[in-house]
């Protein structure tokens, strides 16, 4: 009886890829509608399966598949070093693409939010934590990267892994972070050949967005909720990430067992050649560490300046004080918005007769903001734009104040007249003054 194992090539995980992939669309997905998170956990179980009977049935080497060796302390502390750091990357990267496409990214986190919380917290942090740590694990870093042993270039296996990981996921909005926690979780199972550290890493990185989901302080899945990224948050972030290559560089020390670094059973002897070697390799390491680094807090620091010199600049700023009767045409008053965030607007209104209605209107012509009144003064109206151009529109109400009662659904009686001062010649001159401030909410801290 022939009891050699066998090894596994690429073209048994490209096609165990495929295979997942398909029972993800047809048999998965179904599951998941119906039964919500538990839905999940039923795929997870059927990704374990797809991952170990295959294994089994190709007479793979079980062990090295799917090797499991007792972590030292120093490798715990590399995979946590690694997910700090690879959390700032995804986070950078999740920001610009929720830059470029909020209204897509708001619908792929309010759907997994929702998702998340629908069961109770415990149950959601074992499932979402839990099960992918242990049977994508067994997919990805096991069968699947096994079948790539073959190739030399380790580099080139993290680059493939990644991709796979990030396809995977099935939704083109998550597909580069995704791919990035892919190429970290390739990268540790690589240097270590033990998969309890990336499933360390998957867990402590899906508890982490589980427990987001649910300490969050407004569910996003609201009615009318909306994602803006300001530019400026992106360069922070740009800023926070040059820290991140001298992250993975520490991370990646760690992971390292220093007998192995040592030689052979622990012996402190190393051959000066490979040593000499050792040295140069990591030098080129750290500069270009350093090199990536300065690249990212300069781009940083120059997206950070340039936002917040514009933010400054008052979005709107304007005082026009004239006469208006009952022919007064209606004003309109354009402006830019440069960056996304929240904008605080400030009102003067002095006016002695007629009812003044206020619009704000993007240029898709929808209103933003409205509110009418005979005067006011009002600080502190918060409002969430876009970048794009806008305008606001001052309307004159007089003589057709019934009208516009009635459009607006108010209820209207002659005192209302009275109370406007619309009693007597409507073609008399009145002065009017209207003054407006409107600024990025984050100047005021």
């Amino acid at each position: 009886m022939n009891d050699e194992k066998r090894q596994l090539k690429p073209y048994h995980g490209i096609i165990l890829f495929i295979l997942v992939i398909l029972t993800f669309l047809f048999v998965a997905f179904p599951i998941q509608i119906k039964l919500g998170l538990y839905g999940v956990l039923v795929t997870e179980l059927i990704i374990l399966a797809m991952s170990v009977i295959p294994a089994i049935l190709l007479k793979a080497d079980l062990k090295e598949v799917f090797p499991i060796k007792i972590p030292k302390l120093r490798q715990i502390l590399g995979v946590i070093v690694l997910w700090i750091g690879g959390l700032i990357l995804v986070t950078l990267v999740t920001l610009i693409i929720g830059y470029f496409f909020p209204e897509g990214l708001l619908e792929v986190s309010s759907s997994i939010q929702s998702v998340f919380t629908s069961v109770p917290a415990v149950v959601s942090f074992l499932i979402v934590a839990g099960s992918p740590a242990i049977c994508e694990e067994a997919l990805m870093r096991g069968f699947i990267l096994s079948s790539f042993k073959g190739l030399k270039n380790r580099w080139l296996i993290v680059f493939i892994m990644g991709l796979i990981f990030g396809i995977f996921h099935l939704d083109p909005y998550r597909f580069l972070p995704t791919a990035i926690l892919g190429a970290f979780l390739t990268y540790i199972m690589i240097e270590t050949k033990n998969i309890l550290l990336p499933a360390l890493y998957h867990f402590i990185n899906n508890g982490f967005s589980t427990l987001v989901s649910f300490l969050s302080p407004t569910n996003a899945t609201n009615a009318g909720a909306q994602m803006y990224v300001p530019l400026v948050t992106i360069g922070v972030y740009l800023i926070l990430a040059a820290a991140v290559p001298f992250i993975i560089l520490l991370g990646a020390w760690l992971l390292h067992d220093k007998k192995e670094k040592a030689g052979q059973e622990g012996l402190p002897y190393i051959d000066p050649t490979e040593k000499a070697k050792e040295k140069k390799r990591r030098l080129i390491r750290v500069l270009t560490a350093t090199g990536l680094a300065v690249v990212l807090f300069v781009a940083g620091f120059a997206v950070t300046i340039t936002e917040a010199i514009g933010m400054l600049k008052p979005a709107v700023q304007c005082d026009m004080s004239f006469d208006i009767n009952k022919d007064t045409e209606s004003q309109i008053i354009p402006f830019d918005i440069q960056s996304a965030g929240t904008y605080v607007a400030d009102y003067i209104i002095e006016n002695k007769r007629g009812l003044i209605d206020v619009q704000i209107i993007n240029e898709e012509g929808e209103v933003l903001y409205q509110f009418s009144c005979l005067s006011m003064n009002s600080n502190g109206n918060e409002m969430q734009l876009t970048p794009g151009k806008y305008q606001v529109v001052i309307d004159f109400v007089m003589e057709d104040i019934e009208e516009y009662y009635e459009n607006m659904g108010y209820d209207f009686d002659e005192s209302t007249r009275a109370d406007f001062n619309l009693t007597g010649d409507l073609t008399q001159m009145t002065p009017f003054r209207f003054k407006m401030t409107m600024n990025n909410k984050l100047l005021q801290y």
